[in-house]
């Protein structure tokens, strides 16, 4: 869950692949969208929140979505990435893309893939891919944090939160 700068509640659906957004001021519903039936599959798990739009991670399939939140009435969600396993490998059975952070200049989403441990930098305005080199391995990799150059995850199986210092590159 995130708030955005107009005191809206972003809520992940999980397994039942929807995406929530919720008026804290009165408690009321303002939107949801369900992605299995957008787009026929959907684990919503993450999301993260910068000034033009809301990312959401999908553990069940290659994608990565947003929805603009700088108008008064959300827009549609919609497929902003689609990558490869030669970009993010795709494990058949776990959990894949999970927590998602953004960079501290706002430039690139930080993504974690739970089965393999392995941290991922995605540029906002190409798409390009890169992995991050960790000296260890965040197998369960969940929700994450940066806090200036410490990216902070938690590790759901183990109870566990790693920090993981970050250089500038």
């Amino acid at each position: 869950m995130k708030i955005d700068n107009k005191n809206r509640l972003w809520v992940c659906g999980g397994a039942d692949g929807k995406i929530y957004v919720i008026n804290l001021a009165n408690g009321s519903l303002i939107k949801s969208w369900d992605v299995r039936t957008l787009f026929g599959a959907g684990f919503i798990n993450d999301c993260i929140i910068d000034s033009n739009y809301v990312y959401f991670t999908d553990s069940q399939v290659q994608k990565i979505y947003r929805i603009r939140v700088t108008d008064n009435t959300p827009g549609d969600v919609q497929t902003w990435l689609t990558y490869t396993n030669a970009q993010i490998p795709f494990a058949a059975t776990g959990t894949n893309a999970n927590g998602i952070e953004n960079t501290a200049d706002n430039k690139y989403l930080l993504v974690i893939v739970s089965s393999s441990g392995k941290l991922y930098r995605i540029d906002k305005a190409t798409q390009a891919i890169g992995e991050i080199s960790l000296n260890n391995g965040l197998t369960a990799g969940d929700g994450m944090y940066l806090d200036g150059s410490f990216l902070y995850v938690s590790r759901n199986a183990t109870n566990q939160i790693w920090p993981v210092r970050l250089d500038a590159s």
